[in-house]
């Protein structure tokens, strides 16, 4: 697997703007920075260039922190969800807001599940 660092992405946007309004080199600014020449570079050729690696996920990060506080509170009043009724609810919140997604009848499968509650109790 290549190496991967992740730079702060306002550092590396402060970094492309200066460059772009102070018409200064790539070397300097990546030594003033210290982002490499070769990031800076990549970053000016693709800026558009998503920063994750995999397919785009199904939920938004926001609903996705509201079905963990969903779970996490009916938990606190003694009602656990199993992994079924999150299952569930995640299809019936796609019926009603329908996005493309690789899940057969819009339900998550086995995978989708695993990964979302290891996530959750990492």
């Amino acid at each position: 697997m290549p190496k991967y660092r992740a730079y702060d992405s306002a550092l590396i946007d402060k970094a492309l703007q200066e460059l772009q309004e102070k018409g200064t080199s790539v070397r300097s600014i990546a030594g003033k920075y210290g982002i490499p020449k070769s990031t800076i570079h990549f970053k000016l050729k693709h800026p558009n260039h998503k920063e994750t690696f995999g397919p785009p996920p199904v939920l938004t990060s926001k609903e996705e922190q509201c079905l963990v506080r969903w779970i996490s509170e009916l938990g606190r009043k003694g009602f656990p969800r199993k992994l079924e009724d999150v299952v569930s609810s995640v299809q019936k919140f796609l019926d009603a807001n329908p996005r493309p997604n690789p899940f057969k009848n819009n339900r998550p499968g086995n995978g989708w599940i695993n990964l979302f509650s290891d996530e959750i109790f990492k």
